[in-house]
């Protein structure tokens, strides 16, 4: 495992201004880390962003995590970026990726209440030629590893007081290998089930697990509900649409 390839730096996060009755019980601070496509073959790349979800009663002052890519998956050198106007948002902080050392760096002593997602990084990873499996990219909280938790920070308040906040990190997972035509789940077959995924997916469900490569079934480039009646068609066996990706005579 490519334990720790890159390094998020920044002031401690920090609760400088909770409002009555908030406490670090009911409240806390979540980190997402998303992909662009839940499947890929290798060879292909995958772009991620890793968000800071609406802060709810804590202000944020800064966080400290260290990206994890596993083996499989390689870091695309010059892909790293800070999204404009992050300084602005989290305070006077001087922002940036250097790939030479693979580090993220946010110093200053900002406060951010959040009532909107705010972006934080985006990257890429090419899916190595022999990988196959399912990745998992995520992100490890840097301060808690040394206080000797994972699950929670222990950031310095306006005081300079420790302040514990529960944190909580949502990885990335992504699927790499080779697909079949029409078998959006990947589970190796083509049935009622990858029909009913396909359908949620025209309908903005979002299933999980889904391969969008697998479900455009007529190629087209596009997937919609042709793509769900010709995939039913072939689940049918209707005449000339044996085959899949199919196309019309």
């Amino acid at each position: 495992m490519k334990r720790i390839v890159a390094v998020l730096l920044a002031a401690l996060l920090t609760a400088a201004c909770l409002p009555l009755g908030a406490t670090a019980a009911n409240s806390g601070v979540e980190v997402v880390v998303t992909a662009d496509k839940s499947f890929a073959k290798p060879g292909e790349t995958v772009s991620f962003t890793v968000t800071l979800k609406q802060t709810g009663s804590y202000t944020v002052g800064g966080m400290a995590f260290s990206l994890e890519i596993p083996d499989g998956l390689t870091y695309v050198k010059g892909s790293g970026t800070v999204p404009q106007g992050l300084n602005e948002k989290l305070g006077q902080y001087m922002t940036a990726f250097e790939d030479s050392t693979l580090v993220f760096v946010s110093g200053g002593a900002g406060r951010y209440q959040g009532t909107h997602d705010l972006v934080l990084l985006t990257f890429s990873c090419t899916a190595d030629e022999n990988a196959d499996g399912d990745f998992s990219v995520t992100l490890y909280n840097s301060y808690s590893k040394l206080s000797g938790s994972v699950d929670m920070v222990a950031p310095v308040d306006s005081q300079g007081n420790i302040a514990t906040i529960p944190t909580t990190v949502t990885a990335a997972s992504v699927r790499v290998g080779t697909y079949v035509c029409g078998d959006v789940n990947g589970d190796g077959k083509i049935n009622g089930t990858d029909l009913i995924l396909l359908g949620r997916y025209i309908l903005e469900w979002n299933p999980s697990g889904f391969i969008e490569a697998a479900a455009d079934v007529n190629g087209d480039g596009r997937i919609n509900g042709t793509d769900l009646i010709v995939l039913g068609r072939h689940h049918l066996g209707w005449r000339g649409y044996e085959s899949l990706p199919y196309t019309a005579s």
